[in-house]
């Protein structure tokens, strides 16, 4: 059997130890003979365990009481047994009621209830082999209390040994167990004809040991932002829905290596969360001078957008960014952030529709076509100037969608009153 600890670390801030809890069964042995068992825990103490082989000693029954089992998941199996012999159950319960009640720390999980029956032991002879009894084969009831802290139940005679057959009953349900419990508790009482009984049990549910007033190692934060800037000016004023998500960000310490947090664990790259944000968090106190360096992965399609401007809480950095002041416990910089927009590109195509010859004093046409290829919409305000060459003068221009004014008898202008993405409207021209 190999044990691995996860997430180990060779030294913890709080000081934490474990136990390792085995239980072996062995095979039978000549009674009076003796036996030894060797655990290799490699660097830990190495255990020699005498066993002196006895004859199997029979199943002696059980009795009325509370017992839980810790599931590795931090839930917990509670189990209100019911009294039974080494054959079983001496008579039929008749008129059963089970009243019980959780402790502290605990919550009933909703649908895990059953009453469960066995007509004989398992294979080793050491228990009954329990299995779930539907209320249709067996019919009874669970209420469930207020909170899901506690439950009524009630049957009908639960049948005793009888000639055929050996009876043993009990109920199981599962609990959620809260965050931090060192144990839990359970009561029940137990009714039925001739019978009152009270079952309370408590059983370790965490040891932790260390020690209790040792404190959260000193700690320091940096982030936190990553957002599409729509107008290129390289201010953090683009609305609540510009952060880009997904973005890659890596951190680095002030020798521009890897960065350990405080519990012994490498740094990996965080990427932003859905509202553009992203966090390193845990990360040891500096000195004096000293930085942490954030790296951004520029997302696909986007370009850094102007770096520097006005407040550093509100601007952006191109490429990386330096921490400040982090060296109290608790300080946090959250002011490396990045910024980026997407390259349009606006091509303009001016063409000659009216065909000549022509002589002094016609009307001619042109046609002037704007087109963003993007791969980013223009921005909201853009426009197109025609400057006129000698010998021409403007007789009108216009176009669906543009506002043109006629700066001066050589030039003319016009900007769209709606810009969309990649419209492409013609502006003739006479």
């Amino acid at each position: 059997m190999t044990c691995t600890l996860t997430d180990y670390v060779t030294a913890h801030p709080t000081s934490l130890y474990g136990s390792l809890f085995t239980l072996v069964r062995m095979g039978k042995g000549v009674s009076g003979s003796t036996d030894t068992i060797s655990v290799d825990a490699g660097a830990l103490t190495k255990k020699t365990v005498p066993t002196d082989y006895t004859d199997p000693v029979s199943f002696p029954g059980v009795g009325y009481g509370k017992a839980a089992v810790i599931r590795a998941d931090g839930s917990a199996d509670w189990f209100v047994n019911f009294a039974a012999g080494p054959n079983g159950q001496s008579a039929d319960l008749v008129n059963v009621t089970v009243e019980d009640t959780v402790g502290a720390g605990q919550r009933i999980i909703d649908g895990t209830f059953t009453l469960q029956h066995a007509t004989g032991l398992d294979a080793d002879g050491a228990w009954p082999a329990f299995v779930p009894v539907s209320a249709a084969a067996v019919p009874h009831t669970f209420t469930m209390g207020a909170g899901n802290t506690s439950f009524t139940f009630t049957a009908p005679p639960l049948e005793g040994t009888d000639a055929t057959s050996a009876h043993y009953w009990r109920l199981s349900y599962q609990v959620e167990v809260a965050p931090g419990a060192t144990e839990i508790k359970n009561n029940a009482t137990i009714k039925a004809t001739d019978v009152d009984e009270n079952a309370t049990s408590t059983v370790i549910y965490f040891d932790a040991g260390g020690d209790a007033n040792a404190s959260i190692p000193p700690s320091v934060s940096v982030g936190d932002y990553v957002w599409y800037d729509a107008d290129h000016d390289g201010i953090q004023d683009d609305g609540a829905k510009a952060g880009i998500p997904g973005v890659t960000l890596t951190l680095t310490g002030p020798d521009g290596k890897q960065v350990t947090n405080v519990f012994g664990k490498v740094v990996a790259p965080v990427k932003t969360d859905a509202n553009g944000t992203y966090l390193f968090e845990n990360l040891p106190v500096l000195n004096a001078g000293q930085s942490y360096t954030v790296t951004v992965t520029p997302p696909a399609g986007y370009i850094p957008t102007k770096a520097g401007v006005g407040d550093r809480a509100k601007d952006s950095s191109t490429g990386s960014a330096k921490s400040l002041s982090l060296t109290t416990d608790g300080a946090k910089d959250l002011t490396l952030d990045f910024g980026f927009y997407r390259q349009m590109n606006l091509v303009l195509a001016k063409k000659l529709v009216t065909a000549g010859p022509f002589e002094p004093g016609d009307t001619v046409t042109y046609t002037l076509t704007p087109k963003n290829e993007g791969p980013s919409p223009a921005r909201a305000v853009w426009s197109v100037t025609d400057v006129l060459p000698a010998g021409l003068s403007l007789v009108s221009i216009s176009g669906p969608g543009y506002t043109c004014t006629q700066a001066n008898p050589a030039r003319q202008s016009a900007w769209p009153r709606r810009a969309g993405p990649r419209a492409s409207p013609e502006l003739p021209s006479r």
